[in-house]
Parts: C-alpha cells; structure tokens; sequence
C-alpha cells in the first residue's frame, strides 16, 4: 500500500522537510572495475571511478538510476534509450560553504606516509604546483576542524568540496606518478567535477555508448547549468585537463572491434593535447580554479558595524582575515565573536548583539557553543526514542538543513541534530 516517508531535521533552530515516495524498485548501481587512470588495474568501487559520494547522494542515484531503466522500458530503440541517458543531468546547488572559502585547506597524512617519507614528498610537491598557479594555500594542520587527511590505501579517491570535519584523500601508492593524478585527486576536493561532465560537452565529444558497459553509463552525465557550471561554461571546453577522461575509460571487451574508445572528439585536437593526460594542470585547469575561487578579488569591501555597547578588531580584511567582537563590562554577546573574510568578498555571519545583563532577573544564553553543556540546559527525555545529537557539521541528510552554523557562520560552529521517520498508512 502506497506510503509517505516523512523526515525532519532539526538543528540550531532551523526546521526544515523533505517527503520522498517509494519507487517501484530499487535498482542498484553498479560501479566501475574497468576503471579510468586513477584506479586502473584494481577493483576499487567509486563513482566515475574515483569520487567518494555520501549516502544521499548515493541513494539520489538509485532512483535516478531506477527511473532511467523505467523510461528505457518505454523507449522505441536502443538509440532512443541512449540519446535519453545522455540527457541525464546531476543537480547541485552552488554554495561557497561547499568550498575552502577562506582559500587555505589545512591537511594531515596518516601514519604510513610517515614510515614513507619519501609519498610525503611526492603529494607536497603537487600541491605546490596548485599554489604556484593559483590563489589557494595548503596549510598543515594544527587543530582546524575541517581538513583533508592524505591516507596510504589501494586506490585513489575524493570527495567533491568541503564536506566539514576530516576528509580523506585516498593515495595508493600507483596514484603517486604521475604527478597529475595526485593533482587530480586534490582537484575534486577543491570542488572540480570530471571535464567531460560539462554540461556543453556533446559538442565536444561524442559518448560511444556501444562501446561502454551499460552499467556504468551513469558515469557518463552531464551537470545542470548551475552558478559553479556557468563559471567554467565561459571557459573553453579543454580537452586537455588534468580533469579528463581517457577515451578508453570503461570501455568494454569488445571495443576494441569498435574504433576501441568511449570518447571521440568532434573537432581535431589541438597540438600537443592529449585527451586524459595525467601530467599536470593545464592552463584552463589554472583558470577554473581561479575562477571558482575569485582569486582576482583580494579583500572584503563589505561595511563592517560596531555593535552598541560593543568592540570590534579588525586587523586586516583580506580574504581568509578574521575579525572579533567583545562586549562591554555587563553586557552579553549574542551571536558570533568572529567572523571570517571568504572569497566572494563577504564576511561570514552577522553583526552580533551586545545585551544588558540584568542583575536583578535571571538572564541565560546559549549557543550550543558550550562544550560543557552541549543541550544548553536542556535534558534528553528517556520516554522516547528520538534522541537530540551534537552535530558540528552538515545534516546528516542531505538538503534537510542548513549548510552552515547560524550563529558563527561558518562551519566550525555546534547545534543539535535530530532525525527521525515516520510511516503512515
């Protein structure tokens, strides 16, 4: 019988809802074992081939995936079937939260790039050549909450962006030369998708499905053209990034009886681009990072207020600069003591509140900032089974809350979290 899943997310006083209907049937996605450049030669499992995804998304793609063998059902031809397939649009949602909006990334190996000195090296050097070409920094950690962890595994992975907390760039030892696969690996952190997912890039090459497993067709899409696409879409298509598919990445056995690639370019290369090549940025690459990142915009031009009954010190307003309120002798600070200088130009958060604190009534604030008292005074009842979580970082479900901590805003700050289903008949 047909059913409603409610779900509700509750986190630093922000309410927010989504409904999903069941779907006839769940089909799997099946993930790569021919894999491109990065994992080629093992079985490791990630979509397009080396790109970690939450479980959201993962179950975004099962219904995508459910609907598209739905609709092939329908379709007159296999043509049609395919032409349908490569139609298929990602949806996301540009937000600078999603990205290091001060420009500087703290990272930290694991322990066995230690016993390997000589792996510390190798990813060091890469990141040099990203700072070299753009405006990005790569810090090492001290105590930052968000950062990325290098980790000595069998294959090399990414998430997309900033994810909040500690995030892992997987770093086999086959993913450490050429350089550029390392490049590539930090690159999808940074917040870049594979090229050939540009959403104009049918005019550049063209998918020869026949020569592609059908299960990976999904590997494939082509993005909406949302803000972050619209940067790169004025940008020329560039067969040469570091971002590239190969044109024999998931091609089948029989390939090979077929022109023996997945992508043919519509128009001739130019000299000297090789199409997937791992050796390094190419000059577009360079572009679309600093593009994506506003490297040519250098401070915060935004007017900055003194609250009432308040101090603010400002030392600097470049990008990544921080700048901190106080309040005077018997007033209280209501809202965030710093805000951070991002990349767009603005300042996180807002002007905080200086409030007078009444001798003479009983006065409590509380942000879940306090790590002592992480509900604020408030206790967890023991007659249900909905439990309140801290939570510092994105809702656990996707697009059910906010992206960022309304208090601090930035990513660091503390909130409650619940999360609870209910089925009705």
């Amino acid at each position: 019988m047909p059913f409603t899943r409610l779900r509700l997310t509750i986190a630093s006083s922000i309410l927010a809802m989504c409904v999903t209907f069941p779907l006839e049937q769940k089909v799997p996605i099946t993930y790569t074992y021919s894999n491109p450049d990065e994992n080629r030669g093992n079985n490791a499992q990630f979509f397009e081939g080396d790109i970690v995804i939450d479980k959201d998304w993962e179950t975004q793609l099962y219904e995508e995936r459910t609907a598209q063998l739905r609709s092939e059902r329908h379709a007159r031809s296999a043509e049609n079937s395919l032409k349908l397939l490569s139609r298929k649009k990602r949806n996301a949602v540009y937000n600078s939260y999603d990205y290091w909006y001060t420009r500087t990334i703290p990272y930290a190996f694991d322990s066995v790039f230690y016993q390997k000195p000589e792996r510390m090296m190798s990813v060091k050097a890469a990141m040099a050549v990203i700072e070299n070409s753009t405006c990005l920094r790569f810090t090492k950690r001290v105590s930052e909450r968000d950062y990325i962890l290098f980790i000595s595994t069998n294959s090399c992975h990414s998430k997309i962006g900033r994810i909040g907390g500690m995030q892992e760039i997987g770093m086999g030892y086959n993913c450490l030369h050429p350089q550029g696969v390392i490049i590539h690996e930090i690159l999808h952190a940074m917040g870049l998708f594979h090229e050939q997912s540009r959403e104009d890039r049918d005019n550049y090459v063209e998918v020869l499905w026949d020569n592609i497993i059908k299960e990976h067709y999904t590997n494939f899409e082509i993005r909406d053209d949302w803000e972050k696409d619209e940067i790169f879409l004025a940008l020329p298509y560039d067969y040469g990034s570091v971002m590239h598919y190969s044109n024999t990445t998931f091609i089948t056995d029989h390939a090979s009886r077929n022109h023996g690639i997945c992508l043919k370019p519509t128009q001739d290369l130019p000299s000297g681009v090789v199409m997937g090549q791992r050796e390094g940025l190419s000059l577009l690459d360079k572009k679309k990072i600093n593009a994506l990142y506003r490297c040519d915009n250098m401070n915060c031009h935004e007017d900055l207020e003194k609250p009432e009954h308040g101090t603010l010190l400002v030392s600097s307003t470049v990008v990544g600069a921080t700048i901190n309120y106080t309040c005077d002798e018997g007033f209280t600070l209501i809202g965030s003591p710093y805000r951070e200088c991002r990349f767009d130009g603005t300042w996180s958060g807002h002007t905080p509140l200086c409030l007078a604190t009444s001798k003479s009534t009983s006065f409590h604030f509380c942000n879940f900032e306090n790590s002592t008292d992480r509900l604020c005074g408030w206790r967890q009842a023991r007659n249900d089974d909905l439990n309140w979580t801290p939570n510092s970082e994105k809702t656990m479900s996707k697009e059910t809350g906010p992206y960022w901590d309304h208090t601090l805003g930035d990513l660091t700050g503390e909130g409650i979290v619940t999360v609870f289903s209910d089925t009705l008949t």
